[in-house]
């Protein structure tokens, strides 16, 4: 074999280990857009969590006031 076979079958076995990178980087780019699509998942979460709590704050609130209501009918005020 000369020079120029043995440097033409370097690079084709050069290229063929390339081709074993794009099966992981495939499934790295899935997973990444999985990633990012659980990201927002949990944002949009976290706000209706957000959204919860206020809601349940205002539901407090307004119970406090109808109980401090009911004891001033109570106590005649």
């Amino acid at each position: 074999m000369n020079k120029k076979e043995e440097l033409l079958k370097q690079v084709e076995m050069l290229n063929t280990g390339i081709k074993t990178f794009d099966v992981p980087t495939n499934h790295l780019n899935e997973t990444i857009v999985e990633l990012e699509e659980l990201e927002k998942g949990i944002i949009r979460l976290k706000e209706q969590l957000n959204y919860t709590k206020r809601g349940m704050g205002l539901v407090k609130e307004s119970i406090e006031e109808s109980s401090n209501n009911i004891l001033k009918i109570i106590n005649g005020n």
